[in-house]
């Protein structure tokens, strides 16, 4: 299945890693990725694919068990992986 994620990271080296190793572990995809900077935290957009049966909040988990707050997770389709202004 595939997911759309927002979360906040601090903004500090390695953040980004450990959400990509927590992921790793569990065989979830990053597909995508974009980095919105802020001041002192960072909000990531994600797409990710996930192996069998997840849910909404299974997938929040993962990410606030690397750090993420503010976490917001919507099921996507396919076409979320277009980049709309190249095509």
């Amino acid at each position: 299945m595939l997911w759309k994620v927002r979360a906040t990271l601090a903004d500090r080296p390695g953040s980004l890693a450990e959400l990509a190793r927590r992921c790793g572990e569990v065989r979830v995809n990053i597909l995508g990725l974009q980095i919105f900077p802020g001041v002192g935290s960072v909000t990531d957009e994600l797409m990710l694919r996930t192996p069998g049966p997840w849910d909404l909040a299974g997938v929040a988990e993962l990410l606030e068990s690397a750090g993420g707050t503010n976490v917001s997770v919507t099921p996507a389709t396919e076409s979320a992986l277009v980049d709309q202004p190249t095509r």
